[in-house]
């Protein structure tokens, strides 16, 4: 069983936050 990566997660993470503020933002949702 390998290691986690975990910086790489954090970076799926951010990548998924910011893709969701984007389309929140897009649809005029307050965040």
């Amino acid at each position: 069983m390998r290691k986690l990566d975990y910086d790489q997660i954090t970076m799926d993470i951010q990548d998924w936050i910011r893709e969701y503020v984007a389309n929140a933002d897009a649809e005029g949702v307050v965040v």
